[in-house]
């Protein structure tokens, strides 16, 4: 109130304030507080389909709802879930995509099981494990390294956080 020179704003400032600044904010709040939620477990298609009775044979939805969790839960009760998967959005960003350091753009090579860097060394499988959501829900991670990223050009680049050299890994369904 003090910028205001101890006015209160009339109906129309606030409208304008909503309508204008709020507009612009509203949507990605709403989305990190929805995607919270899910992270925690506090929205599943379980609890959807509770509410409703049933789950719909054909249903939608945007890309915090496409979740491993999630589309096993939707092909175990044979429903057709049309879901973008979490890094939808980002992997259309031009920063994500045409990034060569981002372990998802190394190139694959399935004959031998590894995958290639940007400056062509190999990171072959090393082990498997798994690992449970906060909601309890298993997943299964392959892990791939790479032998030996001590004398590599590149290393500052793609190696991030203390590490001897890249790891990367890949998840399964937990079924």
């Amino acid at each position: 109130m003090w910028l205001s020179g101890q006015n209160r704003p009339d109906f129309r400032n606030i409208n304008r304030f909503r309508g204008e600044v709020m507009k612009e904010i509203i949507g990605g709040v709403f989305a990190s507080i929805l995607e919270l939620l899910i992270e925690q477990g506090y929205v599943k298609l379980e609890e959807v389909e509770t509410q409703l009775g049933c789950l719909p044979e054909n249903w939608g939805g945007d890309s915090i709802y496409g979740t491993e969790e999630n589309l096993v839960y939707a092909e175990e009760k044979q429903s057709n879930a049309y879901l973008k998967y979490p890094t939808f959005h980002q992997e259309g960003k031009s920063k994500y995509r045409d990034d060569p350091f981002r372990a998802e753009n190394f190139a694959y090579d399935p004959e031998s099981d590894r995958f290639i860097c940007p400056a062509g060394r190999w990171l072959p499988f090393d082990h498997y494990y798994t690992r449970e959501t906060k909601t309890g829900f298993p997943t299964h991670i392959h892990l791939y390294t790479c032998l030996n990223c001590s004398d590599c050009p590149l290393k500052e680049q793609c190696a991030r956080g203390k590490g001897k050299g890249m790891s990367m890994s890949t998840g399964t369904t937990g079924v």
